[in-house]
């Protein structure tokens, strides 16, 4: 009877721990540790993310959002609290093209550092844990393009010491890009109210609903995101984050979380890895940092062209007369195409030809070697830039350059030493009439 007391005691008394940072937001609810958030770049944000949700947190955020994600993820986050607290978050996300998004993603809350005690007070143990865990699989499938629906089932776990409970929570969610620079998001959690009994009274999942919504700027320069939040039988609450990127290398971001309070953080992205930071500071608690690191790879939006007879090592392409045609083979993958465009460019960056379509573009691009007036190109140095854009909203952005020459030189070379230099010169062809006889050098 009194180990039951004691436990009860003790998950009062974390409970306890969150009055000055959840207010009347969580506290008191089985699955407070699940609104702490996941992801330093989404913390940084104020935890304004249901909307916006395009990296593998989305696995926490907004499940149905992993049906546009761009590339395979591996997204780690630690946040160490006070008084031996740790928590943190993992998730892996894998985009299987036309057949959806799968995630396999992990919460845990974890205390340290507790003494166990028999009836007499006397130590029976010690540096005993309290766990909080939840382990998550998630799927996503993209519905006419602009929409995606996902659901995600989790095992929830509760551990004191040797006591534990687990239950499966099943959850909802939709994403949507209805308008250019415009994503929605709806998420509804805990739909079957799990329990996990740990004493004599269960442990109850309320639901959970989130709707976001995130306004991009043209490339992601700038990224507005809101989120409302209603958790059952709990007053509605609401969160806002910006990000700001002014270089591809660096992202800048600020937000207004549950707790009343500013948010703040930094990103570095170094391909494949991208390195946040969120900061927040409670007038009570004092201050929390987040770090988490994302490993990327094997983008499925990627898009190759590639100009046909170029030389690997001049990087040349020889034109035989006044009437040329350049060929660019292309490989798009197999999503709807909403347009494309190539465009080429001289030396001074002035265009030279502009080719486009709004379908799928064809295999092999086919360039007659004139501008877009109609006149035939010189030879020298140019840049080309292949844009496509899908209709999920999704991009690809191919650039490189090539050079136009007349006359490939010959391929016969003899080495010759001038001087002590050593080089490859042209080798000269005997006249016909000379061929096949013997010549005798005169001294």
């Amino acid at each position: 009877m009194k180990r039951v007391l004691m436990i009860s005691c003790l998950c009062l008394g974390l409970s306890g721990l969150n009055v000055p940072v959840r207010a009347e937001k969580s506290f008191g609810l089985a699955n407070d540790y699940l609104q702490y958030g996941a992801g330093a770049r989404s913390l940084a944000m104020g935890g304004a993310f249901t909307g916006l949700a395009d990296d593998a947190s989305a696995a926490y955020w907004n499940p149905a959002a992993l049906a546009f994600i761009d590339e395979y993820q591996l997204l780690t986050m630690y946040a160490p609290y006070r008084m031996d607290m740790h928590y943190s978050f993992a998730s892996i996300a894998m985009p299987f093209r036309e057949y959806g998004s799968v995630s396999f993603s992990d919460v845990m809350l974890l205390f340290q550092g507790f003494q166990e005690r028999n009836d007499l007070n006397q130590v029976t143990g010690s540096d005993k844990s309290i766990l909080k865990n939840s382990a998550s699989v998630s799927y996503a499938y993209p519905l006419y393009n602009l929409i995606g629906a996902g659901v995600r089932v989790r095992f929830l776990q509760e551990r004191v010491f040797s006591t534990s409970g687990d239950a499966l929570g099943f959850d909802a969610s939709l994403y949507s890009r209805p308008f250019k620079g415009i994503s929605l998001g709806l998420s509804v959690n805990n739909i079957n109210r799990p329990k996990i009994t740990l004493v004599e009274a269960p442990n109850i999942y309320g639901r959970h609903t989130r709707f976001g919504l995130a306004y991009h700027a043209r490339n992601d320069t700038v990224i507005v995101a809101v989120d409302g939040n209603k958790l059952e039988e709990q007053d509605a609450f609401y969160t806002a984050g910006v990000e700001v990127n002014p270089i591809t290398l660096l992202s800048l971001r600020g937000g207004y979380n549950q707790h009343g309070q500013v948010t703040a953080g930094v990103g570095i992205s170094v391909w494949p890895f991208k390195f946040d930071y969120a900061f927040s500071d409670h007038e009570e608690l004092g201050q929390f940092n987040k770090l988490s690191v994302t490993f990327r790879w094997g983008n499925i939006y990627e898009a190759e062209i590639v100009p046909e007879g170029m030389n690997e090592k001049t990087g040349s392409i020889f034109m035989k007369g006044l009437f040329n045609e350049l060929h660019f083979k292309t490989s798009i993958p197999a999503f709807n195409v909403a347009q494309w465009a190539l465009v080429i460019t001289d030396e001074n960056k002035n265009t030279v030809r502009t080719m486009k379509g709004e379908t799928r573009p064809p295999d092999i691009i086919v360039w007659n070697m004139q501008d877009d007036a109609g006149r035939p190109v010189k030879r020298g140095r140019y840049h080309y830039r292949f844009d496509i854009e899908y209709y999920n909203g999704k991009t690809w952005t191919v650039k490189d350059h090539f050079a136009l020459d007349f006359n490939q030189p010959r391929s016969g070379k003899v080495d010759v030493e001038i001087n002590g230099d050593s080089r490859m010169m042209p080798e000269e062809k005997e006249p016909e009439e000379l061929q096949g006889q013997d010549h005798e050098i005169a001294e």
